[in-house]
């Protein structure tokens, strides 16, 4: 007789839990700690997880399951998602993990990640996969494909910084805006100001949004567009930095043709929010 046989069934399920636990958080120390560009298989949460940058997996897994920083409530149990940049699909995974029974359309212009983000997500119900980059219209576009820390429209760029150029379809997001969306993301990767420029009189019907903001080397910042699109449109939003330069007035640091970015969380001003007392510790 094995000592797990005497234990009751909730014990059971909660050793199942901190071992998963356990040998996740394993898997993401070995995924962060290869170098960067290295294909990685692993099973992470119990499904077999492929990516042909390891590192960037782990980190972008680390990041979305470890936070918890996309997490949201809502009010009915199939929440539509437009997830555009869906990657390899850690995020697809995390909100279907949230909300099984949620509607997800995953836009994903590289045809490599879109190969890799089907795979880890295979037997999903309910996810519309869409080869294609969130854009201003129906079209298509050179792309610069960067593998599994993702690529950018060629044409947001100063230069391709040795990346492979490849065209793909785009398709104009604020179609896909017609009915009521839970939650929208932007990782589009540079393209943010342009497609919510674009959306504008359309984000009504949106009621979270994510967006990571770029800042490509010598291109307009365009920060000041970016959030009074935002405030036009209702939101509330808060900023978590990313990226941060340490001495920024003596280097800027880059990365992918880009030396700043923000991800930024805006949400309805009649949500409700919770309120610290006074006295509460601040940290």
């Amino acid at each position: 007789m094995r000592v797990k046989d005497f234990l009751p069934p909730i014990a059971k399920q909660f050793a199942r839990r901190l071992w998963t636990e356990s040998s996740d958080s394993r898997v993401i120390r070995s995924l962060v700690s290869l170098p960067a560009r290295t294909p990685a298989d692993c099973v992470l949460d119990g499904r077999q997880l492929t990516s042909d940058d390891g590192r960037a997996l782990g980190i972008m897994y680390r990041s979305v399951f470890g936070s918890g920083a996309l997490e949201f409530t809502c009010a009915h149990e199939a929440p539509r998602i437009i997830d555009c940049g869906a990657n390899v699909g850690v995020t697809v995974l995390y909100w279907k993990a949230l909300y099984p029974d949620s509607c997800v359309v995953a836009l994903e212009p590289d045809p490599r990640l879109l190969s890799m983000l089907r795979a880890n997500c295979h037997g999903l119900s309910g996810v519309e996969f869409v080869e294609a980059a969130a854009w201003v219209e129906d079209t298509y576009l050179q792309f610069n494909a960067s593998g599994g820390v993702s690529g950018h429209l060629s044409s947001l760029s100063s230069g391709t910084s040795g990346q492979a150029t490849i065209d793909v379809k785009a398709v104009r997001l604020r179609n896909l805006l017609h009915e009521k969306v839970d939650l929208l993301k932007l990782d589009i990767e540079g393209a943010e100001v342009d497609v919510l420029a674009d959306c504008a009189s359309h984000l009504e019907s949106v009621d979270r949004l994510f967006v990571e903001y770029h800042a490509f080397v010598n291109k307009p910042q365009r920060i000041g567009e970016f959030f009074q699109i935002l405030d036009d449109a209702g939101f509330v939003v808060h900023v978590h930095p990313e990226m941060p330069s340490p001495k920024p007035f003596v280097k800027r640091e880059c990365m992918n043709s880009k030396h700043h970015r923000l991800n930024v969380f805006a949400s309805r001003a009649d949500m409700p929010e919770v309120r610290f007392p006074l006295n509460a510790a601040t940290t």
